[in-house]
């Protein structure tokens, strides 16, 4: 949600794209591990960041912790760039918007951006300018640190090349080793199909990322 949106209820979808040339600009392959490595509970729910009998505000208080941990150790070098004292994940979203617009030459359309970040452009403009998934495509590279001026920017994620990669014995069982208690929950369970699709593409950058 945002602060103008308490419930969500005018939230647009979001273009999430792979970074082939560098591991940590990969949100699929980050998703990836991050899914593996909270397999067992999110085999019990499909909140990736919100448990059960967890109340909502609590995961982003203990990201927003365990990122200030991660760079607590480069406080100095911050600290020539900022005040370390304001130093926390709020601001990734504002940095995010920041890069697309100074970031390039070329950069996305000012309305593009409002709506990826869900600010509004007030009263008129978001009446007659609506998210469009051209400008959020775009916009959606330039996050994942793809240049567009460079040759490589529309370049496909990692992918599987099988026309079903669960044909492939090494695949099958590599997935089940990964993310073996969410496929298997709903195997057991009446939640649906299984997001196989999702696990796929994120194995997928896992692997072509370890090479």
């Amino acid at each position: 949600d945002s602060k103008a949106d308490k419930h969500g209820e005018r939230l647009s979808q979001k273009n999430i794209y792979a970074n082939p040339m560098d591991y940590k600009m990969c949100v699929w392959t980050a998703l990836g591990v991050y899914i593996s490595l909270n397999a067992t509970s999110l085999a019990q729910s499909e909140r990736l960041f919100i448990g059960k009998k967890v109340k909502d505000g609590t995961a982003a208080y203990k990201y927003n912790e365990q990122i200030l941990g991660l760079v607590h150790s480069k406080q100095n070098e911050i600290q020539q760039q900022m005040n370390f004292s304001r130093f926390n994940a709020y601001g990734l979203r504002k940095g995010a918007a920041t890069h697309a617009v100074t970031g390039t030459t070329s950069g996305p359309s000012i309305p593009s951006i409002a709506r990826r970040g869900e600010w509004s452009l007030g009263n008129v403009l978001d009446v007659y300018w609506h998210f469009g998934n051209v400008g959020d495509q775009y916009l959606g590279r330039i996050l994942a640190g793809l240049d567009p001026n460079d040759p490589h920017f529309g370049t496909l994620p990692p992918h599987w090349t099988l026309a079903n990669p669960l044909s492939n014995e090494n695949v099958a069982r590599a997935l089940q080793i990964l993310y073996g208690p969410i496929i298997s929950s709903y195997e057991e369970g009446n939640k649906g199909e299984a997001p196989i699709g999702l696990l796929l593409r994120c194995m997928a950058c896992m692997v072509y990322h370890s090479t």
